[in-house]
């Protein structure tokens, strides 16, 4: 059984009708994979945990205005690729300036756009703050939602076909709904047991050991004393 398929077979509507189904969710994030011979899975699971953190970024910013999730993909008829692209990387941007406390580059159209208003009547410091982000994009970045190679146009489709897909299966899960914080658990639990290959210098714990550990810490005292 490749990448580790279980006897019952899942699609795309079975994870949409039961989202929080882990089983259903790994086999189809497999399958998307498999389907567009993504062979580098250790980089597929990096670029799933940079959409995760898009995701909750999202989801703690429609809670707070109210606006729809950015997180979701309308279909080709009432949304844009290259927007939908666009909303992903600026929703890591904010979540890693918010949490993790680092920086990345992330250039808004409307960036560009002020360029040339803030120096309507000087070209030589408009064309220098646009050379500015030009070279911000070109030596500051990556595509932190390739879960292939992309250099062109081309291959940007392609993996814009794998990204949309993952972005459908995860759109209806809520990471941030505290109900559903055993799910995800176990979600990361299988991904990393069974699609992460452990190399020198790198191992995951034994789950006997991790429960030990947990179970060995004062969490109780931690809490009640803040």
């Amino acid at each position: 059984k490749p990448f580790g398929v279980t006897e019952k077979q899942f699609t795309i509507e079975d994870i949409y009708n039961n989202p929080l189904d882990t089983d259903g969710l790994i086999h189809q994030f497999r399958t998307i994979l498999r389907q567009h011979n993504v062979s580098g899975r250790e980089n597929a699971f990096d670029r799933l945990l940079n959409l995760f953190l898009a995701k909750v970024v999202d989801e703690k910013q429609s809670e707070q205005t109210g606006k729809p999730l950015d997180f979701y993909w309308r279909g080709i008829a009432f949304d844009d690729k290259k927007a939908l692209v666009d909303r992903l990387q600026r929703l890591y941007r904010d979540g890693m300036r918010d949490y993790l406390k680092e920086d990345v580059t992330y250039i808004d159209k409307n960036d560009i756009d002020s360029a040339f208003v803030l120096f309507k009547n000087d070209k030589d410091a408009t064309k220098d703050l646009i050379h500015n982000y030009f070279d911000q994009l070109k030596f500051y970045t990556d595509n932190f939602f390739a879960f292939i190679d992309v250099y062109n146009e081309e291959l940007f489709e392609k993996n814009f076909e794998i990204l949309s897909a993952i972005v459908r299966l995860f759109q209806n899960v809520s990471l941030t709904n505290t109900e559903q914080h055993q799910f995800l658990g176990d979600l990361f639990e299988k991904l990393l047991d069974q699609g992460i290959k452990q190399s020198e210098g790198q191992f995951f714990t034994p789950l006997p050991i991790v429960r030990f550990l947990v179970s060995s810490l004062p969490i109780k005292d931690m809490i009640e004393n803040g």
